[in-house]
């Protein structure tokens, strides 16, 4: 029995995401000057 509500509810999920995932969206815009990083140790 618990092995038919793990499908079932597996494959409501799978449904109900069924557009997910799908599109992307534009890349951001790119900064004009880009970051230093800097690492200190010590």
């Amino acid at each position: 029995m618990h092995r038919l509500l793990d499908v079932a509810t597996s494959m409501f999920t799978t449904v109900s995401r069924l557009g997910a995932g799908v599109q992307a969206r534009r890349p951001a815009r790119r900064p004009a000057r880009l970051l230093e990083l800097y690492e200190f140790e010590g």
